[in-house]
């Protein structure tokens, strides 16, 4: 049962200030699921490169903490245990963590004022969030810009766009008026749409308008009421209507439809997933609006090519069983394919590193123990039935031939 593991390994960027010239902070911790106290050298590499080397000592059931300053522009961060006789389990020994610098896309919010809107964005993750005015010009150094009830400038930018409740669409579509039978008669099956309930929305008013290169999501009985599409190479999404002027900001389906365009819309963000990824764990891969096929690099170097269409959303990739880093890359037709993003799957199930026979076990809110007393569910008794058969027919033979024995003696 003696076993160390990495548990954790983590990076944080630590914030400039008066004090401090900030850069970047490794955690890891080292467990012992053992009785025994060890000893271990714990190496860190970064970017395929050894940058230290410490001895520790474990406790048994215990762990152990440690803490570097890692240098600017640090990218793979890999850990691993060596100098440690008696573990049983090598499985745990290395972990990966992945450092992307605190990349997030920088989205601009063009409004008068919207505190639905703006209180979305601010906790959207991987989205920096920033507000202006309409009259104010627009810095072109954003990835995402949100147009909410205002004109939208000429010429567009050549960004991704939320358009929300559109006086005039210029180029990209035509405004021709405004519409009050809202009810949604149509909802496109599409990922976007996933775990939104539309039934309890209600909406005042909406403008009519017409893209034929976007797709309608939400149709209502005057017109659409949601639309999607690509232009130029960028993803646009088009709210046809006033979030003020709607119920929907009071629904669960807000926070649900908004977070889903938001990811479709946020090119720079190539994959969702939960901070630790175990072996096992479905990874959610956002396409590049330019993209025809997404391609993963997995640790032992093969390769899975995934198909992407004009009207791919998110895609569920499950293959994830080897721990290691995973290179996520984007190919169109014309270019060779680029690197967009990296995770890393670890083994940091402390259950998984708990390797010790136990003296019980959890079968649903019950307690097992080895030493209570059981009657056997299910009782092999064939065996007995065999032997008593097989016993008559030898009794049987014996009497058959013993008589036939005495017929013979007596005639001859």
């Amino acid at each position: 049962g003696e076993n160390l593991a990495i548990t954790a390994l983590a990076t944080a960027a630590i914030p400039a200030s008066a004090t401090n010239a900030g850069g970047i902070q490794l955690f890891a911790s080292v467990s012992n699921e053992g009785s025994l106290d060890h000893d271990a050298l714990l190496s860190i590499t970064l970017d395929g490169t050894l940058y230290d080397s410490r001895h520790i000592s474990v406790p048994a059931h215990s762990s152990a903490n440690t803490t570097w300053e890692l240098p600017e522009g640090t990218g793979i961060i890999a850990a691993r245990l060596s100098d440690h006789a008696g573990d049983n389990l090598p499985l745990d020994d290395e972990a990966w963590a992945v450092h992307e610098g605190g990349v997030s896309n920088r989205a601009l919010l063009v409004t008068d004022g919207n505190l639905f809107l703006e209180q979305l964005y601010t906790v959207l993750p991987g989205i920096e969030a920033f507000k202006t005015t309409p009259d104010t010009e627009l810095d072109p150094a954003f990835d995402l810009y949100v147009f909410d009830g205002v004109p939208l400038p000429d010429p567009a930018p050549a960004a991704d766009m939320l358009i929300i409740n559109p006086p005039s669409g210029g180029d990209l579509f035509s405004v021709t008026g405004a519409f009050s039978n809202t009810v949604a008669i149509r909802l496109t099956d599409n990922p976007l749409l996933q775990f939104v309930d539309w039934r309890n929305v209600h909406i005042r008013e909406a403008n009519a308008v017409s893209a034929p290169w976007a797709q309608v999501l939400v149709e209502g009985e005057g017109g659409p009421l949601i639309l999607i599409g690509e232009r130029g190479g960028h993803r646009l999404a088009i709210l046809t209507f006033d979030l003020r002027a709607s119920d929907l900001p009071l629904q669960i389906a807000f926070p649900v439809i908004m977070a889903n365009i938001a990811a479709w819309l946020s090119s720079g963000s190539t994959w969702v997933a939960a901070d630790e990824i175990e072996p096992g764990t479905i990874v959610t891969l956002l396409p590049d609006a330019r993209a025809e096929s997404m391609i993963v690099t997995l640790p032992n170097g093969e390769t899975r090519q995934l198909a992407v269409t004009a009207d791919t959303g998110p895609i569920l990739f499950d293959e994830t069983s080897l721990p290691g880093v995973y290179v996520v890359s984007t190919q169109d037709s014309n270019a060779e394919p680029t690197q967009s993003g990296r995770f890393a799957v670890n083994f940091f199930e402390p259950g998984e590193s708990r390797i010790a026979p136990s003296n019980t076990i959890d079968i649903g809110q019950r307690e097992v123990s080895s030493t209570s007393d059981q009657t056997p569910g299910r009782q092999e008794v064939w065996p007995y039935v065999l032997a008593v058969g097989l016993l008559l027919l030898l009794i049987e033979w014996w009497i058959t031939y013993y008589r036939g024995l005495q017929r013979f003696l007596l005639k001859y």
